[in-house]
């Protein structure tokens, strides 16, 4: 209700779609069996209305695999919670007759497509490891398959999960194009951040398939939720520098926070169990990133000179008079800051700041002199100066 959300990514729960394989014929799926797993107070039931709701907003989604039923794996007595499990040999395309059939299920009973699907983090294993040409021949015959059962979902690539050198885990298919033609989109994560020079190769590696590149799970510490740290406001911070180096680095297309439930959640319940639900201060951040954004925005090419300073700009694909928008993030000591080249037929900007006492406050409008704008920047404060109709 209060953070405008352009894409989502959402959970296809196989382990309860087909707890146990419906037969041995994968081209002939039981389907008064899969008919029945989609039971009233189900958490498939509750998956197909959150879909509906995201697509009711016309809010474009993603549709993920982490657990696979155990049968489908090579080590079937292993726990539902181990990572690094593969699928069984001779057995894909039964995984295959299960996630279309999860689709085809989904547009019919309740009218709704994911635009895109994927397995979640298949690099390392979080929960299906595939190697690349695993990986690449996946997603060549569910690309098949989509297109069989008239299904308009597409395939990510990659949703893996860093940034650190794993574009090379898309590198089968460079010269393959049929496995390109089922693809929608670039997936990556961003869990311990990297370099400049490796999110600069994800951005390359989209250019080159020409597709878009999507921030599928946004955070920097991976191991956050087991203290509950992603909640105070230095968390926030160290975010916030992530984002700054990744939308300047990599430029996606969309960045998905991780997430706006429950795990690395963006509100926290005060006190616990009450129903009082309480922005954290990544709630405030992201807000400044969602919400003051131009349509069909595109990126400025903008730098700062200071370190401890990050600049990201935001601009309307036509004219700057359609939306236009800097964010500043000073991650240091408060500072003085001046903004060269805003474009002479913006006369006056919104100035909208969050510091650590003061969340998304509009202060007085600022207007450029000779196209710079000069203004101090608290400590430790994201400040956005914005024009946006």
């Amino acid at each position: 209700e209060h953070l405008d959300v352009r894409w989502a990514r959402t959970e296809m729960t196989l382990q309860q779609w087909e707890p146990h394989n419906d037969n041995d014929d994968p081209d002939a799926p039981d389907w008064d069996r899969f008919r029945d797993a989609d039971a009233d107070t189900s958490k498939l039931r509750w998956e197909f209305e959150l879909a509906r709701r995201l697509q009711d907003r016309g809010i474009p989604y993603a549709i993920s695999v982490w657990h696979l039923p155990n049968w489908c794996y090579a080590d079937p007595t292993r726990s539902q919670h181990d990572y690094r499990r593969h699928i069984a040999p001779g057995m894909w395309p039964e995984v295959a007759e299960s996630i279309v059939t999860y689709l085809q299920h989904a547009k019919r009973a309740h009218g709704v497509e994911p635009d895109l699907f994927s397995f979640n983090e298949p690099d390392i294993g979080v929960r299906v490891l595939m190697t690349p040409e695993q990986h690449h021949r996946a997603v060549l015959d569910l690309g098949r398959r989509f297109a069989a059962a008239g299904l308009k979902t597409q395939l990510l690539l990659g949703d893996v999960s860093n940034a650190r050198d794993t574009h090379t885990y898309l590198d089968t298919f460079v010269t393959h194009r049929p496995a390109t033609e089922a693809a929608g989109a670039l997936g990556v994560h961003t869990w311990g951040g990297t370099s400049p020079a490796q999110f600069a190769a994800w951005r390359d590696t989209a250019d080159r398939f020409k597709l878009p590149l999507l921030v599928t799970e946004f955070g920097s510490d991976p191991h956050a939720w087991r203290t509950g740290a992603y909640t105070d406001w230095f968390y926030a911070i160290q975010e916030l520098k992530l984002l700054g180096q990744l939308m300047h680095h990599a430029r996606p297309q969309s960045i998905l926070t991780w997430e706006y439930t429950a795990d690395y959640a963006l509100l926290t319940e005060t006190p616990p169990r009450s129903g009082n639900l309480v922005p954290t201060p990544r709630f405030h951040f992201t807000w400044h990133f969602s919400n003051l954004l131009p349509t069909d925005a595109r990126y400025l090419k903008i730098t700062s000179d200071h370190p401890a300073v990050q600049v990201v700009g935001l601009v309307a694909a036509t004219d700057p008079a359609d939306g236009w928008v800097v964010h500043i993030a000073n991650l240091g000591a408060a500072r003085p800051f001046t903004l060269i080249g805003v474009p002479t037929e913006l006369t006056s900007l919104a100035c909208t700041q969050t510091t650590r006492t003061e969340p998304r406050v509009s202060r007085d409008p600022v207007a450029p002199n000779h196209g710079q704008v000069t203004l101090i920047l608290p400590a430790q404060s994201l400040t956005t100066l914005h024009h946006l109709p």
